[in-house]
């Protein structure tokens, strides 16, 4: 190769590495948007199963103590059917 031919090969490789170099970190930066991405989405969902998981907790004590306030005609309060136990016992014959 002649001097001239080399200087051509050797900026050619330069080219290409600056352009190998910037694919390399457009796709690390993809990557870690991504990643950011699942991970924002994963605390959505665990958000999203609380919230399911509460409210049905809520929901089963509201009819729990409006069952329990019919039977036994006591006023009890859907927070006091969430953290006490409900019970009615038989009465004797």
């Amino acid at each position: 190769m002649s001097g001239t031919m080399r200087e051509r090969v050797d900026r050619i490789c330069v080219e290409n590495n600056a352009e190998y170099e910037k694919r390399v970190a457009a796709i690390k930066a993809d990557y870690e948007k991504d990643r950011a991405k699942g991970a924002f989405q994963m605390i959505r969902v665990l958000v999203a199963v609380a919230v399911f998981v509460i409210t049905g907790w809520v929901v089963i004590s509201y009819f729990e103590a409006q069952a329990y306030n019919r039977v036994t005609g006591s006023d009890v309060s859907t927070i006091e059917a969430m953290f006490v136990q409900l019970r009615v016992q038989a009465a004797p014959k």
